[in-house]
């Protein structure tokens, strides 16, 4: 990602990558789902995404590979798409949609655990925490505030947080979500 920020830097201004990124109701953003995630504004977006990405990145992977994997293709292509149908007409790129997936996901992961483990708990106090506040740039008066993409965050955490259902719900070999349904008479 950075090598392509780096890359786009040389690009001439009409010739800028982040025009591939996602540009909602039209053909062309349909492409921008699977690259925006990759593209950045300037190195500044890019330094401003990497330490998320690879925080919760990180918590992600202590779960399992293969749910890292699965929270990214279903966060890219579902909150993407979000973003593609309720989006503001312009661009949206970077890895914003992608971390709130994560951010997403990990907030509500011990929801279906039982028992709920400590270190789940921890993580999502700590996501929480630091990243929770990201989720409202729209409510933002600043300058900054109005090109971030508000859309991409709500998407990517509502995708987040659709995949960990589904996951956890229908798909995990041993789940452990526990319905109501389960609980004892008394």
């Amino acid at each position: 990602m950075l090598l392509i920020v780096v890359v786009d830097f040389f690009i001439p201004k009409k010739h800028e990558l982040w025009h591939w990124g996602i540009l909602p109701r039209t053909k062309q953003g349909l492409l921008g789902i699977l690259f925006a995630p990759w593209l950045h504004a300037n190195i500044g977006h890019w330094l401003a995404n990497a330490p998320p990405f690879f925080c919760m990145g990180y918590f992600l992977l202590l779960r399992s590979e293969k749910q890292f994997f699965y929270v990214c293709a279903f966060g890219v292509v579902v909150g993407g798409l979000g973003v593609w149908c309720i989006g503001r007409e312009s661009y949206h790129v970077g890895l914003s949609g992608l971390i709130f997936s994560f951010f997403g996901y990990l907030m509500v992961t011990p929801c279906y655990e039982d028992p709920v483990r400590i270190v789940s708990l921890l993580v999502t106090v700590v996501v929480g925490f630091f990243y929770a506040g990201l989720l409202m740039p729209k409510f933002s008066s600043d300058k900054d505030s109005a090109s971030t993409s508000w859309e991409g965050h709500m998407c990517g955490a509502a995708a987040g947080v659709a995949w960990c259902f589904m996951y956890h719900r229908f798909l995990a070999p041993h789940s452990t979500y526990r319905s109501i349904d389960d609980e004892p008479n008394i």
